[in-house]
């Protein structure tokens, strides 16, 4: 799984999305700025609604059905990602 730079900022930005229902992420996310990253699941995500990802640390999250988006407490937050989709079939992650 490939890791994919971001510069995020004060604006809500979609960096993984599921194309149907029945798919999930897994996801991390290193926040490598001096700022605190915020993690969502819609475009409405903010400072004060996310989930915090504090400077230089690290979010991983498994089996989300849901898309992820991101927002900062400041401009120009250096964050890399990694993600891959998958569906359950019979008791197993299958890679979309």
């Amino acid at each position: 799984m490939p890791t994919v730079p971001l510069s995020i900022g004060t604006d809500p930005v979609l960096i993984a999305n599921i194309s149907q229902i029945d798919e999930f992420l897994d996801i991390i996310i290193q926040n490598l700025s001096a700022n605190v990253v915020y993690v969502g699941s819609d475009n409405t995500v903010a400072t004060d609604t996310g989930i915090s990802v504090a400077a230089n640390a690290t979010h991983v999250d498994d089996s989300r059905g849901e898309p992820v988006w991101l927002i900062a407490s400041g401009a120009n937050s250096d964050v890399r990602i990694q993600y891959y989709r998958y569906r359950w079939v019979n008791g197993a992650k299958v890679r979309v």
